[in-house]
């Protein structure tokens, strides 16, 4: 691992470590071979040439890692044991504290007020998830959703943090319904009936509006807007030609929200879309594709990475002042970003 230099929005930006989970396999799957089966693996021999891939898939590591809120604190994921549990760390710096142990956890996500941090169990790796609400000091812990044979894939808080959105295959053990569950109570009910798979993407802040994705091919996606109090769906982009959409960032207002997208172009690029205006506006264009679209600082900072001959680069601009952020060197690697939604600071994966 390179040393990276911090960057700086004013003030100290913290980087550390994210990564991407794939979304399971629903249960019905014709092709039994592509399931993971739970079974005694062995890692071979020390030294062995070549070295069996079971060495890699288990080597130890920081993985996730995310900003809380306020910026005061970095929760990431930690592998030591081949068990992948939470971690929390200041952010002014400090040792890091274990919250989590047992059975590893699949993702996590911190809840609007920093106090608590959701996270995603399964069965011994069967990817079927269950979602519990943990305190930050880990001390307290709370079931929100119990483990069942369902595929889950977590999609956001509500922003007053009383209730989750998620997509599951509970109805019918194939299809990606949308739920939406109460925190404190666990009760959940679905919100949208779906076809192969629809996912909430991002919430309206204050609002009534979700930004929910559908899986058009491999590659791609259609995106709608669908409205929690009717349970509406209304079509936003589908294109003749399947696009993608992706890293979508609601301003604080609801009026719009940044995405990255490659309709109508070879590279995904960062636009702009106005709910009043009803139209894509193009913001920046590289030479490979835009991902990790950020908003952090109450919607200040707009931050974004796009891939350089395979390469992350990483961008920032100050809405306020219209004027591009100066990022430091950084190690060239592959990068992506997680940001604090109350503070000018974000993580910056290597």
């Amino acid at each position: 691992m390179y040393p990276v230099p911090a960057m700086t929005f004013n003030k100290a930006t913290l980087l550390s470590l994210a990564f991407v989970a794939l979304p399971a396999l629903a249960n019905d799957w014709d092709y039994p071979e592509d399931i993971p089966v739970i079974e005694p693996v062995t890692v071979g021999l020390a030294g062995e040439k070549p070295a069996d891939i079971i060495r890699y898939l288990l080597a130890e590591g920081a993985g996730p890692a995310e900003p809380s809120p306020d910026g005061s604190a970095i929760a990431f994921r930690y592998s030591v044991t081949g068990e992948r549990q939470l971690w929390i760390v200041d952010s002014g710096g400090g040792w890091p504290r274990q919250l989590t142990y047992g059975s590893g956890i699949t993702f996590f996500k911190w809840a609007p007020g920093g106090e608590h941090i959701l996270v995603g169990r399964d069965a011994d790796g069967n990817e079927r998830e269950g979602f519990y609400l943990l305190s930050k000091d880990g001390t307290q812990e709370q079931q929100i959703l119990p483990l069942t044979d369902a595929f889950r894939s977590f999609g956001m808080f509500s922003a007053d943090g009383s209730r989750i959105l998620y997509s599951s295959t509970e109805r019918n053990g194939t299809d990606y319904d949308i739920y939406v569950a109460d925190v404190a109570t666990g009760e959940s009910r679905m919100v949208y009936e779906g076809s192969f798979g629809f996912f909430p993407a991002a919430w309206q802040p204050g609002g009534d509006l979700v930004i929910v994705t559908e899986t058009r091919g491999e590659d791609a996606n259609d995106v709608h807007l669908l409205n929690m109090k009717t349970g509406e769906l209304d079509a936003l982009f589908q294109p003749d030609v399947a696009s993608e959409y992706a890293s979508f960032a609601w301003l604080p207002d609801g009026s719009g929200f940044y995405l990255a997208t490659n309709q109508d172009r070879e590279f995904s690029a960062l636009a702009f879309y106005s709910l009043a205006g009803g139209s894509l506006e193009w913001i920046s264009e590289h030479g490979g594709d835009v991902s990790n679209v950020a908003l952090s600082d109450k919607g200040r900072f707009l931050v974004w990475q796009a891939n350089d001959d395979g390469y992350s680069q990483v961008f920032a601009r100050d809405l306020k002042t219209g004027k591009a952020v100066d990022i430091p060197a950084m190690a060239r690697g592959v990068y992506s970003l997680a940001s604090a939604v109350d503070a000018p600071l974000v993580s910056v994966r290597i």
